[in-house]
């Protein structure tokens, strides 16, 4: 497969080179335009002159994985965007190059998931001259790429309605501890 046996920094380059250049002008870019960052939601993104030693280390660590659930979520081919975490990527193996953040769902059926920013980074680096609406277009790929979850597979369809419904649960306990916050506020001040 392209790609996916990757076990030196070499052979990276020899797959995905062209790419990962790419990158460093994009990771430029963002970086002057911390409105967007903070739109995004993407705090202390890597800047260009780190990008070389943080895909090393990358790959390095994903070489090192051994269990089947990571070795079959992880990829060579994802640059990390944040400095020193694992948490937000950008897909290289797209043109489009799309970036989310990775969560681990920790019930049955135990499985990585991504959280897509947005799904084409062109929309996004052009937005402060087109006033392209990144928090929608973050929305719409979310919603784009749950729907393909739940048609692609019953576990992963079972697993994207598990996130949901937990995320859903900790809004409402959130909601229900600043009731109970409120009404504590209330009493003491009676």
């Amino acid at each position: 497969m392209h790609g996916e046996d990757v076990t030196d920094w070499k052979s990276f380059l020899n797959d995905w080179g062209l790419q990962f250049n790419n990158v460093i002008h994009i990771i430029n870019y963002l970086n002057t335009y911390p409105l967007i960052l903070s739109l995004l939601g993407l705090k202390d993104i890597i800047v260009p002159h780190q990008l070389e030693s943080v895909q090393k280390d990358w790959i390095n660590w994903f070489n090192k994985f051994t269990h089947e659930i990571d070795k079959q979520f992880f990829k060579p081919y994802w640059i990390p965007l944040i400095d020193n975490s694992y948490d937000a990527f950008i897909d290289i193996s797209s043109g489009k190059f799309p970036v989310f953040a990775i969560h681990y769902f920790f019930f049955e059926p135990f499985r990585w998931y991504k959280e897509f920013y947005f799904d084409d980074i062109t929309e996004v680096l052009l937005s402060p001259d087109t006033g392209f609406d990144i928090k929608k277009a973050g929305k719409k790929a979310m919603l784009k790429n749950g729907e393909k979850c739940l048609n692609s597979s019953k576990s992963t369809g079972y697993l994207l309605i598990q996130v949901n419904c937990q995320l859903k649960m900790l809004r409402e306990m959130k909601l229900s501890q600043k009731t109970a916050a409120r009404k504590r506020l209330k009493l003491n001040m009676l």
